[in-house]
């Protein structure tokens, strides 16, 4: 049985190094410009962590920027029609529904500045191109715009000359960028959604594969042995 298991890669937050080169090639060289707005997007996904239908649903009305926040309460879901025996019907359908993966899942996210100049930038795209459309997520086509996310990733990872990773890692590597920085992990589990503390702690705070210089440094400072 031993050998029939399926052993699993550890997982790896994205580097630092890698997320502000992906950041700079999108905000500041303008490396994908076919898919501008959802690269786009796609940076403003590290700084609020969202599942990826959440954040595939993401409207200006969503941003509230007198109160600084933005409310999470939908996202973008697939599903089959049904007959009356309970059979599919036709193709999967993806549609935005008002309702998120729990109850705890509805939530209000707070701005950091880099979030609203992203968001800036999605806006006068939006008008410089004349979109008429209250998503986000959109670069003249109407599509799944879950799909659009996860093809424009992989393309963009290509561009950028990183090792592609998907978007549920960008929300790791959110969480545990936080949990880095002294937050608490009950903050960082309400910021998530997560009904369950311990879905945060076990599954979503990863380690860096390359943190050894800070690693040193607080070994350095507890081990002071006599010697």
């Amino acid at each position: 049985m031993e050998k029939l298991e399926v052993k699993r890669d550890k997982e790896n937050a994205i580097p630092m190094q890698v997320v502000e080169h992906i950041l700079d090639c999108v905000l500041n060289g303008h490396i994908y410009p076919v898919k501008y707005n959802t690269s786009l997007l796609l940076c403003m996904h590290f700084y609020l962590g969202l599942r990826v239908g959440e954040l595939a649903s993401l409207t200006f009305d969503d941003f509230d920027l007198e109160r600084n926040v933005v409310k999470i309460y939908k996202t973008e879901s697939k599903y089959y029609e049904r007959s009356e025996d309970g059979s599919k019907l036709g193709v999967m359908v993806y549609r935005v529904v008002d309702s998120t993966k729990t109850v705890y899942s509805v939530r209000e996210i707070p701005l950091v500045p880099e979030v609203k100049l992203i968001l800036q930038m999605i806006r006068d795209r939006h008008s410089e191109c004349g979109y008429d459309t209250p998503y986000l997520c959109y670069d003249g086509q109407d599509t799944i715009k879950v799909k659009s996310l996860d093809r424009t990733l992989r393309k963009l990872c290509k561009l950028c000359d990183v090792r592609y990773f998907n978007t549920h890692l960008i929300r790791k590597t959110f969480a545990t960028m936080l949990h880095d920085n002294g937050v608490p992990t009950r903050a960082i589990s309400d910021l998530l959604g997560h009904s369950d503390i311990a879905t945060t702690e076990n599954s979503y705070i990863l380690s860096y594969a390359d943190k050894y210089e800070q690693y040193l440094g607080y070994m350095r400072g507890a081990l002071k042995f006599t010697l």
